[in-house]
């Protein structure tokens, strides 16, 4: 699949007559490392991958579209649980993923995204990602800031969250929102894999909501004068 999103990544750039040393300027790599995410010998960080789609005016939807090879169709039956509907015939598309008809993107330091719908409106994304021992959103403990807003449901694990100048430590059932245009850094400090269902919102922010989530029990804002930030810890 990696090969696949990197495929996808050179035809874009090309299409909008970008050399590698042009786009990587623009995202902060170099021209032999985004050589090799394009032919899928080197991953992607999460911060680079999120400038790469941005820069080039890509969703991650586009990443995850599937080649002819890669349909639910070529993927043997025995392994596609769930892939026929009730009345017996093969499923083509439609409202319901099963687990063996996912699609995934192993990004570097073992980050992995599993694309959760079929279809999604514009701007919207639906993923399950799986943060491994030791992984992280960025490099070198740098902090990310990429347009789009950002939710997410811890399921399991323990995954750090870096927001501006503040810190939490995220446990299953809690759920964290933010604007991801704001220093941000995710990590997994722990030694078992940490999962959580994301949804991200790309385009303008609106913030009014988060001003009234504030107030509302269990909920505790990241710098309330200027962060956008919340954390709601499960009960």
């Amino acid at each position: 699949m990696e090969a696949a999103a990197g495929a996808r990544i050179r035809e874009e750039r090309q299409a909008r007559g970008l050399t590698l040393r042009e786009l990587g300027d623009r995202v902060g790599v170099s021209a032999s490392m985004l050589s090799q995410v394009e032919t899928g010998r080197c991953r992607a960080s999460v911060a680079t991958l999120y400038k790469l789609v941005t820069e080039l005016g890509m969703t991650l939807d586009d990443l995850f579209e599937e080649t002819p090879d890669e349909t639910p169709a070529a993927v043997p039956a025995s392994t596609r649980r769930g892939a026929a509907r009730a009345d017996g015939k093969p499923r083509q598309g439609g409202p319901v993923l099963s687990p063996g008809q996912r699609v995934t993107i192993e990004l570097e330091s073992g980050v992995t995204w599993e694309k959760l719908s079929n279809a999604s409106p514009p701007g919207l994304e639906f993923i399950l990602v799986t943060y491994r021992p030791g992984s992280s959103s960025g490099q070198s403990g740098k902090f990310s800031q990429h347009e789009g807003f950002e939710c997410a449901y811890i399921q399991s694990g323990e995954l750090t969250f870096h927001h501006m100048f503040d810190t939490w430590t995220l446990r299953a059932g809690d759920t964290v929102t933010f604007d991801a245009s704001e220093p941000h850094r995710l990590e997994n400090l722990g030694a078992e894999d940490v999962t959580a269902l994301w949804v991200l919102l790309r385009g303008a922010v609106e913030t009014a909501a988060d001003d009234h989530l504030e107030h509302l029990d269990g909920v505790v804002a990241a710098r309330p004068a200027t962060s956008h930030a919340t954390v709601v810890r499960a009960t």
